[in-house]
C-alpha cells in the first residue's frame, strides 16, 4: 500500500476499492458454524510502531482483555497535505488494527479513521463520517516516526502529498486500548460516495453468539454483490469466527467499540462471491 509516485498511488488505490468493497452472488450464502483454529506465533520487532505489535496479535486470532491492554499502542502525529494545509492524526492501534481521528487545523472538527499498520510500515487509513461515508484516504509508509504517503478524495479524485512527524507515540505495554467492544449489535457499514463501493453488516447478539448478515457492492455501474444471510458464530473476546464447511471461506469479524473488522484467514476467501467482490472492510458503526 506504499504509494509514492501519482502513477502508483492511483492504481493502488484502485485496487484496494475493489478489495473494500464487496459483490455479486445469485443466491445468498448460509451455512452452519465451524470454529476457526487459533495460532500465536512469536513476536518480532521492527522499526515501525505496529511491526512491534502486530505478529502477537495475527488477523484470525485475538488474545483476552489483559493482553489487548499489554500490547496496544498510540501516536499523535502532526504535519502537511500538499505543504500547506494543517492536520493533525492521533491513532490507538492494537496489532495491525487502527482507530484513531484526523483534524483539519481550518475545521478542527475531529474525524474518525479506521484502517490499518503493517509490519511492513506500510499504512492505509480510511476517513468516516457518521454516515458511513469515506470522504478521505490515506496510505503511505511510517519510517522512523514518520508518515509519508499521499490523501486522496474518492469522490473528487483529489489527491495530495501527505508528510506528518510523530509528537509523541506510546508502544505496547504502556496505554490501554480504548475501543475494547461493549454491545456488538447493531448496523455497520461504508460507502464511497453515491456511485463508489459499498458495504453494510448487520449483527445481533445472543448469549456468547452473534447472528449476522452482510451485503457488500462494488461500484457501480456494474455493481456486483457479496451477499451473507442469516448466519450465526460464537462470540469470545469481541471476535466471531466463521468457516463455510463446503467452500475455502474462513473469516472472523473483530469487534470494537463503534467499528468491526472483517478478515479473511490467510487464503481463505474462495467464498464464490461476484467479480472482485470481497467481505473484508473496516465497518463504522452506523447510529
Amino acid at each position: 500500500m506504499s504509494m509514492h509516485r501519482k502513477e502508483i498511488a492511483v492504481l493502488g488505490l484502485l485496487a484496494t476499492l475493489l478489495l473494500v468493497s464487496c459483490g455479486s452472488h445469485p443466491q445468498p450464502i448460509t451455512a452452519p458454524i465451524e470454529v476457526l483454529a487459533d495460532s500465536q506465533p512469536a513476536p518480532t520487532k521492527g522499526d515501525n510502531v505496529a511491526s512491534n505489535v502486530a505478529e502477537h496479535l495475527r488477523s484470525e486470532d485475538r488474545e483476552s482483555a489483559e493482553n489487548q491492554t499489554e500490547l496496544a499502542w498510540s501516536g499523535n502525529y502532526a504535519g502537511k497535505l500538499d505543504d500547506k494545509i494543517e492536520v493533525s492524526l492521533a491513532l490507538h492501534g492494537l496489532g495491525d488494527d487502527v482507530r484513531g481521528t484526523i483534524t483539519y487545523k481550518k475545521s478542527g472538527k475531529p474525524i474518525i479513521v479506521l484502517g490499518t499498520m503493517n509490519t511492513d510500515g506500510t499504512f492505509f487509513l480510511r476517513e468516516y463520517q457518521p454516515d458511513g461515508n469515506i470522504t478521505g484516504v490515506l496510505s503511505g509508509t511510517e519510517r522512523a516516526q514518520k508518515l509519508a504517503g499521499t490523501w486522496y478524495a474518492p469522490n473528487t479524485d483529489r489527491e495530495l502529498s501527505l508528510s506528518l512527524e510523530a509528537v509523541t507515540v506510546q508502544e505496547e505495554g504502556t496505554v490501554e486500548w480504548p475501543y475494547a467492544a461493549q454491545n456488538v449489535s447493531g448496523p455497520y457499514g461504508y460507502h464511497y460516495g453515491k456511485d463508489g463501493p459499498l458495504g453494510s453488516l448487520t449483527v445481533k447478539q445472543v448469549g456468547d453468539k452473534v447472528r449476522f448478515s452482510m451485503n457488500c457492492l462494488t461500484s457501480a455501474p456494474g455493481r456486483n454483490m457479496a451477499l451473507l444471510e442469516n448466519l450465526e458464530a460464537p462470540l469470545e473476546e469481541g471476535v466471531a469466527r466463521y468457516k463455510m464447511p463446503t467452500l475455502d471461506c474462513e473469516f472472523v469479524i473483530r469487534f470494537y467499540d463503534g467499528f468491526a473488522v472483517v478478515k479473511y484467514v490467510d487464503e481463505h476467501y474462495d467464498c464464490e462471491f461476484g467479480h472482485n467482490a470481497t467481505i473484508e472492510g473496516e465497518f463504522v458503526k452506523l447510529k
